[in-house]
């Protein structure tokens, strides 16, 4: 028979497990309404336009000029990389096409290709074969391409049953799957950026028998090398492996050149360019600018303008009537772009009438697209009178030009002809800037009523029967998705998701508020509370304005560096002259990091003269200095020692704690060092060491395995931090002799910090070196701040959750991130293995973006576990207030990402919106989500469960 100890135990673990599971689901709530208010919104803000399948037949009256092409797509290829320029080592290696342009000016042109962002490769490959403007939202589907439906120049050739050769990037073989001619189709995986070589080499590998032969099979060749964009992703542009792939690039160039005969055209163009560090994906002038080059053996061409100054621009856009034109081809339906004048004016630029002729073939195509979508789409798409009237008269110039065939009303006709080209093209730039009104305002409701729900559990007294509001909130939102569900079939509106969601949300806050209700109990005002919403406010109000959200990075040091002051200055009136001394340099030790972290920096380009980035080891190279490697190593045997210095004031650094402390963290973290150090030396070239690369994954899975899963099931099965030993006259006169429990006053807390040791070397991983250093600056910080809360008695206010997601912020531009797309680092997709591999890449991608935030989530019951003492039976009540803890943490994101949504939908047509607004409002409805799962399945239902039960097991 079970004693009555034994009973009590048991009886308390149930009541534990129900609390824990009922309190999760709550959060569970919370999670969802933020997640479906992020959706609604999204849906509703992020832009969409309607797609036409409908393919153009007709041909034009233009006879073709070629028969057969060679497109050469060199990634990345920016304009500056071509033409004659001094200071970078990009400079000066593709000569090729400067020198043939100049010295054969009437078989050549090489103009700046200016690119519409996003400019990552897979819209832009979109563009370059539809002719068709992107929209914001397409930036996130660069590693989804899925088939073109829209017409396209692939499509017309396959159509007009041209064999269609192709080789490289495999990105062509997603979005044209069934247009290439098989036996000469070569694709290779083209996300690999740390490989340089393989892609580039078996392209040359198949391009050069197909040039060698005398016999060709194909029409059309298109061949798509990415050496240099992976160059620029690995070192950045100003390196020695950029200069040795541009030169290898001017050789294949030469080599094409010397090969095709007079009826072949060749195309040598960028897809976008680079900026500064070798990232793409925004519309900063070097990310837009590339390079466009067509040669013929025949002179064909007016000569163009190239050089660093003043350069003959055009459109990528531009090249799909071009290409359509010059081959014979009907010009695709979707076509915004028109034809490149150099091409048809001809060799002496005063062939108007035919210029003539291919312009209006371009507009009277794009004159029937948008009469289609006019039909097709809403009413917004009509055109204003004045391009109806632009229209009018450019037919009408075109046919005086048909009609007398003279220079001057050919000049007229190609003026008009432009003129409304360029007009339309502008009206659909603006048109497909489209909202849904309602989504966003619905979205925007249900953000707030998230934030009212955390408010009011906030605001409620203590209470245990947490199962009952679950309850109450399930069935009021059943009735609400029932509810909408009858409303849209009887209003014959149909099944509509966003509403639905929308009724579940609101109904199921009603449920959670009939039942909070009567629990709601004053506002407690404290001079801390009033601090940390005074914080809060500041960080929301930053994106009332475009200036100070580009510098919200300098923002967030400031707003954590006053964080630490404050603590200084609340230090001094602490009456134990122990725990001021601690406060007081604890505080300074916070505050100093903060200062010291911030001089890691990434610049975005709003940001001017004013910014240097310092993440990098310059800023056109994201190359790693010796130093800062060798910073890696020190933190490996400093850090984990810092950390058991925590331990040991509470006496707890017993038992499994100098295994895990001592052994595992500095193991894991000299594994991490040793990682960066053969990454550096595979880049750099220090040894002739071909293992490099193998070693570096080792010892990268090694650490994922050891944190994973050794360090999981030690935290999960391993012993707590105590000890019993027996008391001397160190301890107390009284207790001399006596059974001592060492450890015992900070037991939860020393479990609990288990877990947060896991994820930080788990992010430690994923994060570049720079971003190394200042991580093991944020878990210092945390380890400061939760002391200093303690020794304040500040637990039960807001100040500690509202600074831990300040500085979860902070620290995510410390570790070389900013909230734009080209910041986003995806070579760490390859952190652990040689091509994307499902879940590593993935998981590299999140743990490196969002670790911070992801930190900060995990640190947050530690204001109430950190020197909490068990006590028989305050299991509730300890859920209670790390519940609480919790939701004053979500409700700061909450507030903030919600601040994000608001202004930008306010500034929806503002001309920065999509450059700085738009990205910001994406991160914080990212890192948002990130921090809500965390803190529900992360803090709440794994690592505060674990640390319950596991005390309660022991005491009861």
């Amino acid at each position: 028979m079970a004693s009555k100890a034994e009973t009590a135990r048991s009886l308390a673990k149930r009541r534990l497990n129900f609390g824990i599971v009922s309190v999760s689901l709550i959060f569970v709530w919370f999670l969802a309404i933020q997640g479906i208010g992020t959706y609604l919104f999204s849906t509703g803000f992020l832009l969409s336009r309607t797609e036409l399948s409908q393919k153009s037949s007709t041909d034009t009256a233009i006879p073709p000029k070629f028969s057969k092409a060679i497109v050469v797509l060199i990634d990345a290829l920016r304009y500056d990389f071509t033409v004659p320029a001094a200071g970078l080592q990009c400079h000066n290696h593709l000569t090729a096409l400067n020198e043939i342009a100049s010295d054969s000016p009437n078989n050549a042109i090489l103009l700046k290709f200016l690119s519409d962002p996003p400019t990552t490769t897979l819209q832009r490959l979109k563009g370059l074969t539809t002719g068709s403007l992107p929209t914001f939202i397409e930036a996130g589907s660069n590693f989804d391409g899925t088939s073109i439906n829209s017409d396209s120049w692939i499509y017309q050739l396959h159509t007009a049953n041209k064999t269609i050769a192709f080789m490289g990037d495999d990105t062509w073989i997603a979005l044209y799957p069934d247009s290439f001619y098989p036996p000469l189709t070569f694709p290779y995986e083209s996300f690999n950026v740390w490989d340089l070589h393989t892609l580039d080499e078996g392209v040359i590998s198949h391009l050069y028998p197909l040039l060698d032969s005398t016999s060709p099979q194909y029409d059309v060749l298109i061949a798509h090398f990415l050496g240099v964009d992976h160059a620029g992703h690995r070192y950045g542009p100003n390196h020695p492996e950029m200069a040795s792939k541009l030169d290898q690039m001017d050789s294949v160039v030469r080599k094409i050149v010397s090969s095709i005969d007079d009826d072949t055209l060749l195309i040598v163009m960028g897809d976008h360019g680079m900026d500064s560090k070798g990232d793409h994906g925004g519309d900063s002038q070097l990310e837009i600018e590339s390079a466009l080059f067509m040669y013929s053996k025949k002179p064909v061409f007016h000569p163009s303008n190239h050089g660093l100054l003043d350069p003959d621009t055009v459109s990528q856009i531009d090249l799909v009537p071009t290409i359509s034109l010059l081959l014979g081809l009907p010009i695709p339906y979707g076509n915004l772009g028109k034809p490149i004048s150099n091409c048809f004016v001809g060799t002496k630029g005063n062939d108007h009438f035919h210029l003539a002729q291919a312009l209006f073939a371009s507009t009277s195509q794009i004159k029937e697209y948008h009469e289609t979508y006019v039909q097709l789409s809403s009413a917004s798409a009509q055109v204003p009178a004045s391009i109806v009237r632009l229209w009018d008269k450019a037919s009408s110039d075109y046919q005086k030009c048909v009609s007398s065939k003279s220079s001057s009303s050919c000049k007229t006709a190609v003026s008009s002809l432009e003129e409304y080209s360029n007009e339309i093209l502008r009206h659909y730039q603006k048109l497909w800037i489209r909202f849904d009104y309602t989504l966003i305002i619905i979205g925007l409701i249900t953000l707030a009523l998230g934030i009212a729900s955390l408010s009011a559990y906030l605001l409620s007294a203590p209470f245990d029967t947490w199962g009952s509001l679950v309850i109450k909130i399930l069935s009021f939102g059943s009735f609400g998705i029932v509810a909408v569900i009858l409303f849209l079939q009887v209003s014959g509106m149909g099944f509509q998701m966003p509403y639905v969601l929308f009724g579940f949300s609101l109904a199921s806050f009603l449920g959670c508020m009939k039942y909070l209700w009567h629990k709601l109990r004053s506002i407690k005002v404290s001079f801390w509370n009033c601090f940390a919403a005074l914080l809060t406010v500041f960080h929301l109000v930053l994106f009332a304005s475009n200036s100070f959200t580009i510098w919200e990075d300098r923002v967030s040091a400031f707003l954590v560096a006053t964080a630490g002051l404050v603590m200084l200055i609340a230090s001094f009136v602490v009456e134990d002259k122990m725990d001021r001394f601690l406060c007081v340099y604890q505080s300074l030790i916070f505050t100093v990091l903060t200062r010291l972290s911030a001089f890691s920096t990434l610049c975005r380009e709003e940001q001017g003269q004013y910014c240097l980035t310092t993440f990098y080891d310059s800023g056109s190279s994201v190359t790693t200095s010796p130093y800062i490697l060798g910073s890696l190593f020190a933190i490996s045997i400093i850090l984990p020692e810092i950390v058991a210095n925590y331990y040991r004031r509470s006496d707890s650094f017993r038992e499994s704690a100098p295994i895990i402390i001592s052994m595992g963290l500095r193991g894991c973290l000299l594994f991490i060092a040793s990682y960066w150090l053969c990454e550096a030396g595979d880049n750099q070239n220090w040894l002739e060491f071909d293992a490099f690369k193998s070693v570096k994954f080792l010892l990268g899975q090694s650490v994922l395995f050891a944190a994973l899963i050794v360090g999981t099931v030690y935290f999960y099965q391993g012993p707590v931090c105590i000890a019993i030993s027996l008391g001397d006259t160190k301890d107390n006169a009284e207790n001399a002799g006596k059974p001592i429990v060492r450890g015992f006053a900070n037991v939860y807390g020393s479990l609990y910090t288990y877990s947060l040791l896991i994820a930080y070397v788990l992010v430690a991983l994923f994060t570049k070196p720079v971003g190394g250093i200042t991580l093991a600056a944020m878990l210092w910080q945390i380890l400061c701040l939760v002391d200093i809360i303690d020794i304040l008695k500040l637990n039960e206010t807001a100040f500690g959750p509202v600074v831990l997601g300040l500085l979860g912020n902070l620290h995510f531009f410390t570790t070389g991130h900013q909230a734009t797309i080209p910041s986003v680092q995806w070579d760490m997709a390859f952190a652990l293995t040689e091509n994307i591999s499902f879940p590593l890449s993935h998981l590299s991608i999140i743990m490196n973006s969002l670790g911070s935030y992801i930190l900060s989530a995990l640190a947050v019951p530690l204001f109430v576990f950190w020197n909490f003492a068990p006590k028989k039976g305050l299991y509730n009540a300890l859920l209670w207030h790390v519940s609480r803890a919790c939701a004053y943490f979500l409700l700061y994101h909450s507030v903030v990402s919600f601040s994000s949504f608001l202004f930008a939908a306010y500034f929806r047509r503002h001309l920065m919106v999509w450059k700085i607004f738009a990205p910001r409002y994406m991160l914080a409805g990212i890192s948002t989500i990130a921090v809500y799962l965390t803190t529900v399945f992360g803090a709440l239902a794994t690592a505060t469960a674990i640390t319950l039960s596991s005390v309660t097991a022991l005491f009861g």
